[in-house]
């Protein structure tokens, strides 16, 4: 995470990198999720998180929601 940190738009707070709803950082086109969104938590959650991020990112390229 803190490697991150010196991103601009990227926000790490307690070692986790901050998104919205969708796993979106502030910076254009950066998504996140699993342990590096969570801090680690269940596969499971990481799993949804990186569907959510997917569907987000096909919607930003233009797709329609799936």
């Amino acid at each position: 995470g803190q490697l991150l940190a010196g991103l601009p738009g990227i926000v790490v707070d307690k070692g986790r990198v901050t998104t919205d709803e969708h796993g979106a950082t502030g910076r254009k086109g950066w998504y996140a999720g699993g342990d590096c969104r969570n801090g680690g938590k269940e596969v499971v959650n990481a799993a949804a998180e990186g569907k959510a991020a997917a569907a987000a990112i096909h919607r930003q390229l233009g797709g329609k929601d799936a």
